[in-house]
């Protein structure tokens, strides 16, 4: 059961590591500086009222 338990750490581990790495050079949806930082910012964006 531990080689199990280490083969699927290291998958996560390489998950990780791979999330972050595609974070700075992937598209520019999975980047960091595409995502919401602030509260004020991500409510608006999900808020259902059309401003005509």
């Amino acid at each position: 059961m531990l080689n199990i338990h280490q083969y699927f750490g290291v998958s996560i581990l390489g998950l990780i590591f791979f999330r972050i790495l595609w974070g700075f050079t992937g598209s520019y949806y999975s980047r960091f500086e595409s995502f919401n930082i602030s509260i004020k910012r991500a409510l608006t964006q999900f808020s259902k009222k059309i401003s005509k």
